[in-house]
């Protein structure tokens, strides 16, 4: 394929693009795009480690994104150009929703992750699976007595404060305590009133 014929396919893909961005107002894209993402349609959910669960902090796609895009394209008169589009990451920006509950009360058992631990989180799949691999000294026996001892610990501030913050996932159904620390003995006390 020579460089001409290169140059002139790049040419009428650019001129494309603008003639049909020109004739699709961006309330068009704006529905369309909140149209497939209500349908299930489309999905932006990146896969993560082979699709399979694992506990810790992550971070999706859309948080890595600035407040705009660079959108690259041919320009007749000036080559190779650059325009900024700050449209797609104010709506990937409505992907998730911030609310606050106060004194919102929950069964322990509905938390599933933590944000943060000792222990290599990405290693594992489930709370149950922190306790049983990395704190067995804190489930020496399911008792009453060592569930208070676990929630006792000062550090797993889920038990003895107010401000915790918990958040949720809907599309995963993850509810993960944003701890600071505390996390094996949170999943111990979980793990003995489970069992």
């Amino acid at each position: 394929m020579d460089s001409n014929f290169k140059d002139k396919l790049f040419l009428l893909t650019g001129s494309l693009e603008t003639i049909f961005r020109s004739f699709t107002p961006s309330s068009i894209v704006r529905f369309n795009l909140k149209f497939r993402l209500k349908k299930g349609i489309i999905t932006l959910k990146p896969k993560l480690r082979d699709q399979s669960y694992f506990l810790g902090s992550k971070r999706y796609f859309w948080q890595y994104f600035r407040n705009e895009f660079v959108e690259w394209y041919h320009d007749k008169t000036y080559g190779l150009s650059s325009r900024r589009n700050i449209e797609l990451p104010h709506l990937l920006s409505h992907l998730t929703v911030n609310q606050i509950i106060p004194n919102w009360q929950f069964e322990i058992q509905i938390i599933n992750n933590v944000g943060c631990s000792k222990s290599l989180l990405s290693q594992l799949s489930s709370l149950d699976e922190l306790v049983e691999q990395d704190s067995r000294d804190l489930i020496p026996e399911i008792t009453e007595t060592m569930l208070h001892k676990n929630m006792q610990h000062r550090e797993s501030e889920i038990f003895h404060t107010d401000n915790s913050t918990i958040s949720c996932e809907l599309w995963s159904g993850s509810f993960t305590w944003e701890n600071c620390g505390g996390s094996h003995h949170f999943a111990a006390a979980r793990y003995i009133a489970k069992n």
